[in-house]
């Protein structure tokens, strides 16, 4: 039995599907039909660990005693530390626990020790330190991380069928913390991100805010003078738990309850919300969503008319009132695949499979002595495979060679300096390779000279295009 995984490491969910034999896939789930949330909890005084579902079920209950650690991902590759029940933290190991509840969750489905590598998506602009410190993460909980890919393309690769014939698609990925939007150039299955946008929105902004309103509601009918914020917490995780539940439950009806058979001094309580009501409470978040939307088709200096589709994906894609405004006002395709809150883990584990391939869409190279450009790599080549070397000569005579790297439009990219001997036509040589967090590495150094005296520039930022993989094998997916 082989599986090959993919990971969609979020912000507020962590989502792993496993394809058993190139065949099958299977969603690993945190026990209530969705992934896992990327949620950490460890108890001030003892280090005790919480994380997933049962960290989540219990943030309000234990904020006090314990550090709640909600969005870790926006740490990764940043200099702090935390100091937690006699051991110092850093958001690197913080993250390796959300890495090792995957681990737990396929251990629990598929068999101990299977999930030993995968490939995952990450943010476009996920920044190399950002990376490097994720793969480090996954390596603490047994995870080799044998590449990466973006969100977006992840999903893109996920539903090709659907978007292949549009050239310009946008991927909407909308989740529990974060909304997500990139804009898409598809040139036969050449992906190019043209455009990013991002908001702080999601789905759990959504539950807290259903979940004060239930609350007055509550003290409406039975006053007793507490605040949302002055209940005990424990009630405030159930009254979340239950807005959650019917948040879901108004994507397909029309009126739902919020029950609690106790909930602290108001005893049970049941609460009815329509759909026109839950329709006007989160419009401001709806409008919110679609401004981002806006202003990022303007970025890419583009409109709804010339945009082929859109690529919805994530959990709270499934909001009625958002689709039905998304459905009156946004004149293009729009696509909502199903199990959208999966797609981006799906589109990484298929890619785990055959895996595609980096093509540059920039030129980068020296500036030469005469004012010229010459491109070390050119606009169009692929990045995949393995190193290479450029050679130069030194046109006077000098101990360092000055090196500047440029892209084809003259931007100044980095500097080098390399110790020569000085000969008139000194043969310098730079090497170049990329790494797997997607770094290119310039080593230059004097022919003349033993390797201790290379000096090594690196572009972590290049732009990039991916070549999806020809792909001719069916994956039947798993509903559980």
């Amino acid at each position: 039995m082989k599986i090959d995984f993919g990971i969609d490491f979020g912000t507020t969910n962590s989502a792993c599907v496993g394809i058993l034999d190139g065949k099958r896939a299977i969603r690993y789930t945190d026990g209530y039909t969705a992934p896992f949330p990327s949620l950490v909890i460890i108890d001030k005084l003892t280090g005790e660990v919480l994380s997933g579902r049962e960290a989540w079920n219990k943030r309000q209950q234990l904020s006090e005693s314990c550090e709640v650690f909600s969005s870790i991902k926006s740490w990764l590759g940043e200099n702090i530390q935390w100091n937690l029940g006699g051991k110092v933290w850093t958001p690197e190991m913080i993250a390796a626990e959300i890495f090792k509840g995957l681990v737990k969750q396929v251990s629990d489905k598929s068999g101990d020790g299977l999930i030993q590598s995968a490939v995952v998506a990450v943010p476009v602009d996920f920044s190399a330190e950002k990376r490097q410190a994720l793969r480090y993460a996954a390596k603490t909980a047994g995870i080799t991380i044998t590449s990466f890919v973006s969100e977006s393309t992840a999903a893109i690769f996920h539903n090709f069928d659907k978007v292949k014939s549009y050239s310009k698609v946008a991927v909407f990925d909308w989740g529990g913390g974060t909304l997500d939007i990139s804009i898409l150039e598809n040139n036969k299955g050449s992906i190019r991100e043209v455009s990013v946008g991002n908001e702080m929105l999601g789905g759990d902004d959504i539950d807290s805010k259903l979940a004060r309103w239930a609350h007055n509601q509550i003290e409406r009918a039975n006053p007793r003078g507490v605040s949302f914020e002055d209940m005990p917490a424990s009630f405030r995780d159930r009254l979340i738990a239950q807005c959650e539940t019917a948040k879901r439950d108004l994507s397909v009806m029309d009126l739902v309850d919020v029950r609690l058979n106790k909930y602290g001094d108001y005893g049970p309580v049941k609460v009815a919300i329509d759909n026109d009501t839950f329709t006007a409470l989160i419009e401001p978040e709806v409008l919110r969503a679609m401004d981002c939307m806006n202003a990022t088709l303007e970025q890419a200096k583009i409109n709804f008319d010339n945009l082929g589709c859109i690529l919805l994906v994530g959990g709270s894609i499934n909001l009625r009132p958002f689709i039905e405004r998304v459905e009156q006002e946004w004149n293009c395709h729009k696509i909502f695949p199903d199990a959208s809150e999966w797609s981006v883990a799906y589109g990484a584990a298929e890619l785990s499979l055959t895996e595609g391939s980096y093509i540059m869409s920039e030129s980068v190279g020296v500036i030469l002595s005469d004012g010229g450009f010459y491109p070390i790599i050119k606009n169009g080549e692929s990045m995949r495979g393995n190193e290479f070397t450029a050679s130069f000569a030194l046109v006077e005579d000098s101990d360092t060679a000055n090196l500047i790297f440029a892209n084809e439009n003259g931007k100044i990219l980095g500097y080098a300096h390399v110790p020569s001997f000085g000969f008139f036509k000194e043969q310098i040589d730079i090497t170049v390779s990329l790494d797997q967090d997607m770094v290119i590495h310039f080593k230059a150094k004097s022919k003349n000279r033993s390797d201790k005296y290379h000096v090594l520039w690196s572009y972590p930022g290049p732009k990039m295009t991916y070549k999806l993989p020809d792909s001719s094998i069916e994956v039947i997916t798993d509903a559980s």
